[in-house]
């Protein structure tokens, strides 16, 4: 009775761990799936833009606010 034992294959380039340590050739197709592009980086844009504009309001506030305060040096 013969088993076929299913072998995890670690897709080594040009040949798996497997059939090199067995010197046989490897069989294993890789399938090579495309990415599709991120949205993200339109979503990225917006909150770097937003960051900015934050960080401009608070600037803004700060410098408002040191200006405001009598100096306590006098």
């Amino acid at each position: 009775m013969l088993i076929h034992a299913q072998i995890k294959c670690d897709a080594a380039v040009p040949q798996c761990n497997w059939c090199s340590h067995h010197n046989i050739p490897c069989t294993f197709e890789r399938v090579i799936h495309k990415r599709r592009k991120d949205k993200t980086n339109a979503n990225t844009q917006q909150k770097t833009t937003g960051l900015a504009e934050r960080i401009d309001r608070i600037e803004k506030l700060l410098t408002d606010s040191l200006f405001r305060e009598p100096s306590l040096s006098a």
